[in-house]
């Protein structure tokens, strides 16, 4: 299941971004929300094409890295724990 602030890569090679997004039923606003993956700007696509080249670069040698997006828009690399 899908986080909030997760990052995803569409079937189109876009990349998104999970947020919670407020569905209003009724006299309630705010009370429901729903998890969707909304498409980041150009400017963030960029970013994320250029960083992912990067990441696939430490995969080879052999660390484990996660991509991450901060609130700022800001790409973070994140290396994983090592499992033992």
């Amino acid at each position: 299941m899908a986080t909030e602030g997760e990052l995803v890569k569409l079937a189109n090679g876009r990349w998104a971004r999970y947020r919670q997004l407020p569905v209003y039923a009724g006299e309630a606003p705010g009370a429901l929300t729903l998890l969707a993956a909304v498409e980041l700007d150009d400017h963030t696509q960029e970013l994320l094409g250029e960083a992912e080249a990067s990441l696939d670069a430490y995969r080879l040698r052999g660390f484990e890295m996660d991509l991450r997006l901060d609130p700022d828009g800001n790409v973070r690399f994140e290396q994983r724990p090592a499992l033992h």
